[in-house]
């Protein structure tokens, strides 16, 4: 074994490097070039209005959990409760309903889930006190339907001899088409219904909100349903506009409907967008472009142990405005005042600047087409919040609100390009494929490695060993990785070896606290390689030029007895998770034609399968 030195690193050579003919002396690290990730703004609490603001900071506080989730999540509910009877109006005579579609991007902790709890319970609430109210309405309504069924059946049998039999008939027929059955009343529909949309957007006269779950939600963002079953995304859609439906019934009914409307507020998990990167994804049908996405950052692990609760006023305020929202009798047409118009039109004008051909946000120009008319809608349903203790929401909107949903937009746009860009670049986007890469070297603690081999360790990420060449080239080019090149007289026929890498040792460091800038910014000083010899014509500290060491020199190399002690070399790392590799000790280093290191894989006992159990 030969130790070398280069600055404050000290490596300990394998001695199968130098008997393959790959180089001991390799050229200095240089510094790394982070891979950056996305920096996202936080959710702008300011541009809420004063109840749900506190509503929205203190279920955040009490639940540990980002201020995004709670806020968007909120203006979903509000959104539920005005739907299909509030639309707001430019002065241009440009109208639009209040539904909204959004998508949280949550951890899936049980802190989150009960955030989500306590945001939707008003909603909930209402349904259950709904449903306790039109109970005995609907019993009453049934008995007497079957009795108005026994008299229709009685007519109709005798009608074919008696024309007052069949006059009675068609009376009763009449009566029972003019006066359909009442159903239960429902205003949130989940995960487990999303089949029944339409039968339920009949039977609620156009009026839901949708909270589906992960499976329902990459269905309808993917595509991947049956072709039969497809018509339901063009169902979204024409919901999100609020446009006119036909229904099909059961028995050949049809159900027309006038200004249908679905609210939808989904928080899904992260790990979605890992599905959703692997799934082809329908764009054309635009249904992704209608939701607003936001991806806060996790704070698990810097929450707090016995945060404050929240305060019972600010709870029942929440609660009363959502309760005032859902009496408004509707409908109720909002319209823009001078000063929130020309905020508006200035808006519309920088976000079309935002679409002109020479802008990066090439997968965003669908959803910023779509982005004014968002944040009208954001801005109607911020102003029935601001006067929901009002006895009657007044009709004009102030160009306080507007304002504050354009900066609410202003929020939303890296938040989804970052979703729609990692949703549509799993295989095209080198430095998330790097980033990957990255977390697998430091969770396995990888010192050298193959392509071969880091293709056989994330399968589940790089389904052809092609789509790994990306990354791994991106890796080098950041300083993270370094190609060991093939000795020359190392060649043999057949397949050409599969490249190697070496990781930087950079790499295991701790993090330095300094930023990327001044990491970018520091200059590398000229390499310095130490080799420990009993030379005396050389000096212990001298350095060696840069390049491969001459023969001479390599002959006073001399095996330093500490180096194992220093740093763990493989066979001490073997224990860890990772790949282990036969060792060729001291005597062997003797024989002049070694064979190559071996991987012989993970250590454990081998599992017998088949005869070989039955034999033991």
């Amino acid at each position: 074994m030969q130790t070398v030195s280069w600055g404050s690193d000290t490596k300990t050579l394998d001695p199968a490097d130098e008997l393959l003919g790959y180089p001991l002396v390799q050229p200095q690290w240089a510094p790394l070039v982070p891979l950056a990730e996305r920096q996202l703004p936080s959710f702008p609490a300011q541009a809420l209005p004063e109840t749900l603001r506190a509503f929205v900071e203190a279920a955040a506080l009490e639940s540990q959990t980002p201020i995004d989730l709670a806020a968007l999540q909120c203006l979903g509910v509000g959104s539920a409760a005005i739907a299909r009877k509030v639309r707001i109006e430019t002065q241009a005579g440009r109208s639009q309903p209040t539904n909204l579609f959004l998508a949280s991007f949550t951890s899936g902790t049980l802190r989150e889930e009960a955030l989500l709890a306590k945001i939707r319970q008003p909603l909930i609430d209402l349904e259950a006190e709904r449903i306790d109210v039109a109970r005995l309405e609907i019993a009453q309504a049934q008995s007497q339907r079957r009795q108005e069924l026994i008299y229709l059946r009685k007519n109709e049998k005798v009608g074919h001899d008696a024309k007052w039999h069949r006059d009675r008939a068609f009376e009763a027929a009449k009566k029972m088409a003019e006066n359909p059955l009442p159903v239960m009343p429902r205003m949130l529909v989940d995960d487990r219904t999303p089949q029944r949309i339409e039968t339920l957007l009949a039977e609620q006269n156009g009026r839901l909100a949708c909270f589906f779950g992960e499976g329902a939600v990459l269905d309808q963002f993917t595509g991947t349903t049956a072709q039969r079953q497809l018509a339901r995304h063009e169902l979204f859609r024409q919901a999100y506009r609020g446009d006119d439906l036909q229904i099909d019934q059961p028995k050949g009914e049809r159900i027309a409907i006038r200004h249908a409307s679905l609210t939808c507020a989904y928080a899904i998990r992260r790990d979605a967008i890992e599905a959703l990167q692997q799934r082809r994804t329908r764009r054309g049908r635009g249904l992704l472009d209608c939701f607003l996405f936001s991806l806060p950052a996790s704070n698990m692990g810097q929450r707090k142990i016995a945060p404050p609760a929240m305060d019972e006023a600010v709870r029942t305020g929440y609660e009363t405005t959502i309760r005032k929202l859902d009496a408004i009798a509707g409908p109720l047409t909002l319209q823009l005042n001078d000063e929130a118009s020309k905020l508006f039109h200035a808006w519309e004008g920088e976000v079309e600047t935002m679409l002109a051909r020479n802008d990066p946000r090439e997968t965003l120009r669908a959803w910023l087409d779509r982005l004014p008319a968002n944040m009208l809608r954001v801005a109607g349903v911020l102003h029935c919040f601001a006067n929901g203790d009002a006895e009657e929401i007044p009709t004009e909107v102030p160009g306080e609100m507007i304002r504050a949903a354009i900066e609410i937009g202003r929020y939303l746009m890296p938040h989804a390009e970052a979703v729609l860009g990692t949703m549509h670049c799993h295989d095209a986007d080198p430095i998330d494929g790097a980033r990957y890469l990255v977390q697998w070297i430091k969770s396995q603690r990888v010192r050298v490695f193959t392509r071969r081999e880091a293709h056989q360790r994330s399968r589940a990420r790089f389904s052809f060993v092609e789509q790994i060449n990306a990354p791994l080239a991106e890796l080098v080019r950041r300083g993270y990785l370094r190609v060991v090149e093939e000795p020359a007289d190392n060649k043999r026929p057949g397949r050409p070896l599969t490249p190697r890498y070496h990781v930087n040792p950079a790499l295991f460091a701790p993090p330095k606290e300094t930023s990327p800038q001044e990491t970018q910014s520091k200059v590398t000083p000229p390499p310095s390689f130490e080799y420990e010899t009993n030379s005396p014509e050389t000096k212990p500290n001298e350095p060696f030029p840069v390049g491969q060491p001459d023969a001479a020199s390599l002959s006073t190399l001399q095996p330093n007895p500490t180096a194992r002690q220093a740093q763990p070399d493989r066979q001490e790392t073997a224990s860890k998770p990772g790949f282990e590799y036969e060792t060729i000790s001291k005597e062997s280093t003797s024989n002049p034609s070694p064979a190559k290191p071996q991987y012989i894989g993970r250590t454990g006992p081998r599992k017998l399968h088949g005869k070989q159990r039955r034999r033991k």
